[in-house]
């Protein structure tokens, strides 16, 4: 079952749905492996009162609140 969820910083509730969620990342130096780190993850929303083809593209954190 998939139900509607709430972002910080969006008065409204997000509908229920599959969502685009894309990760940036470094490489690090450890030793002599090498690594990645996450610098940013984002999610692609349907816009509000607009087409829905329009999206917009929000920072979210990947730890839950």
């Amino acid at each position: 079952m998939r139900l509607a969820f709430c972002l910080p910083g969006f008065d409204k509730t997000q509908p229920p749905g599959e969502y685009l969620v894309t990760f940036d990342e470094e490489p690090i130096e450890a030793g002599s492996d090498l690594a990645w780190r996450r610098v940013r993850t984002s999610m692609y929303l349907p816009k509000i009162s607009a087409s829905s083809l329009t999206q917009q593209m929000v920072s979210i954190s990947p730890s839950a609140p």
